[in-house]
């Protein structure tokens, strides 16, 4: 950055900064709800006029081009001389953080070495301006760290979706592990992304591998009932749903009504009623039968199951519907 340059932002900042210092003693001492929260240190019209979007917008993509030539210690050096304001403004600084985050998000997942990462998702904003509803209460003018979170979980979904794929097609039963051992929802949710578009016969080897392996991780129930409504293959549906459980069970039953026909429903059903446990068998009746009950072998299949001890209510509904879908 040039040095005159340098000079009227740290000009600017002090008169700003001076302008701030007057208006948060006004909310020294005020508290919310007995929290001890900060207060605001900046009001939001002064910090914004502060912040020059076109000198932002260029002062992040330089630190992207640093990204994407491997210029790390430079980057970092960067990112350190914002965190310190050095010939910024604090609120201008703060911009050119977020935006920098912002400009990360097209890119590979982990296009920065970890340091720069755990700069932003670390970072403490410094300009907090009244919260809308508590004029005592000071929230970040720029949210930095919920956009780095938010730019660490799309990178791990997409790493895991790209992972996925690969362990889809040379090491499927590596898959399953990576899935069933992941407590992490992004990671999870990257890995069913990866189905989306997967070659149908690889797809079916998944099954044959993890549907003996349901009873003992039912968390599998949501990555198989994906599995099987990409290949369309309504017998491994009903097999996922029988051998399933938990919400998954739940999920699935409805995600069904959307791309399989009437006749299509009717046999996941009829096999349900046939093979699942009840608890699962009482979801797939509620979700199921007001959209296939009029299929052949339905209405019968549940008159015959009218008392029944556990299923008897859930059939006289579904029943109640009948001529009404």
């Amino acid at each position: 950055m040039r040095k005159s340059t340098r000079v009227s932002r740290v000009l600017l900042s002090l008169y700003l900064a001076w302008g701030s210092t007057i208006f948060t003693a006004a909310f020294a001492g005020q508290g919310y709800g007995g929290e001890n929260l900060k207060s605001p240190n900046w009001d939001r019209h002064l910090a914004l006029g502060a912040v020059s979007m076109p000198d932002v917008r260029r002062e992040a993509s330089r630190m992207i081009d640093l990204t994407l030539t491997g210029s790390e210690s430079e980057l970092l050096d960067e990112m350190n001389e914002l965190a310190t304001m050095s010939g910024w403004a604090q609120p201008e600084a703060e911009a050119v953080i977020y935006e920098f985050i912002r400009q990360l998000r097209p890119l590979p997942p982990y296009s920065v070495n970890q340091a720069v990462v755990d700069f932003v998702v670390n970072y403490q904003p410094q300009v907090l301006v009244p919260h809308e509803e508590s004029m005592s209460m000071g929230v970040p003018l720029f949210p930095i760290r919920a956009a780095a979170a938010g730019l660490v979980n799309q990178w791990t979904r997409e790493q895991a979706e790209m992972d996925a794929r690969i362990l889809l097609v040379k090491r499927p039963s590596e898959l399953l592990a990576a899935y069933a051992d992941s407590a992490d929802p992004n990671n999870r949710a990257g890995i069913e992304s990866s189905l989306a578009d997967a070659d149908p016969a690889h797809l079916d080897y998944l099954l044959q591998l993890g549907l003996p392996l349901l009873a003992e991780y039912p968390g599998l129930t949501s990555l198989l009932g994906k599995a099987a409504i990409v290949t369309g293959n309504v017998q491994s549906i009903s097999e996922v749903i029988a051998l399933g459980s938990g919400y998954q069970v739940v999920d699935l039953s409805r995600s069904l009504k959307q791309g399989f026909s009437s006749d299509e429903l009717a046999f996941v059903l009829l096999e349900t009623l046939e093979s699942a446990p009840q608890s699962n068998a009482s979801v797939v009746l509620a979700e199921l039968a007001p959209f296939s009950i009029q299929e052949a072998g339905v209405g019968e299949t549940l008159l015959s199951k009218l008392n029944d001890p556990v299923l008897g209510s859930s059939v006289a509904l579904s029943l109640a519907t009948w001529g009404s879908v």
